[in-house]
């Protein structure tokens, strides 16, 4: 994780990339995001739609996953402070872009005239040339959520908070997922008793 955060500096995605690392939200979810659901006062982020591909292979805000994907995720500071600038950059290219920037979408993560970001273009130009370039093993931009829950379970958060953080119905769907993480945390617990 941290040299993931190393090499995505100075990237033109790189809160993105952030955010999905320290959030575990869904790339959908996390392109979905309209600058109003952040709450910038209580450091959150609100999921309230999800960015999907339709049976036109075109690009359209719809329903998060499930109910309980519809949630409200604390953002760490160090991360709001990079959305802060994200934010103001975006202002600026929605100025030089004038009447052609969609600014109605309000999207957090939009391309250069304010419309939804194709994902697979993201991951292809920018997030595998990243993951390439750092050297580390070949990630598929999901593996960002996964690493979030990993890092957590393996700290010592409380499965029910994990589960509640990246929208899972149950603590029971997120500790089947990330089950891989219990033998260390089996260990660990031994040598606490």
């Amino acid at each position: 994780a941290t040299e993931f955060l190393n090499a995505i500096r100075g990237d033109r995605w790189e809160t993105l990339w952030e955010l999905l690392l320290v959030t575990g939200l869904r790339p959908g979810e996390a392109l979905g995001l309209k600058w109003s659901d952040v709450d910038w006062d209580q450091q959150r982020v609100r999921i309230q739609r999800t960015l999907v591909r339709n049976e036109d292979n075109e690009w359209h805000l719809g329903e998060p996953k499930t109910a309980r994907s519809r949630r409200s995720v604390v953002v760490p500071k160090s991360t709001m402070d990079p959305l802060r600038r994200h934010r103001t950059d975006q202002a600026q290219e929605r100025l030089r872009r004038g009447a052609e920037y969609k600014a109605d979408l309000d999207l957090v993560f939009a391309n250069g005239i304010g419309e939804p970001l194709d994902y697979r273009v993201v991951v292809r130009r920018h997030f595998k040339p990243i993951v390439k370039s750092a050297g580390l093993e070949p990630l598929r931009l999901y593996d960002l959520r996964h690493t979030c829950a990993t890092l957590l379970l393996a700290g010592g958060e409380h499965p029910k908070v994990v589960a509640e953080r990246l929208g899972h119905s149950s603590t029971v769907m997120t500790m089947d997922v990330y089950s891989r993480v219990l033998p260390d945390m089996q260990e660990a617990a031994a040598e606490k008793l």
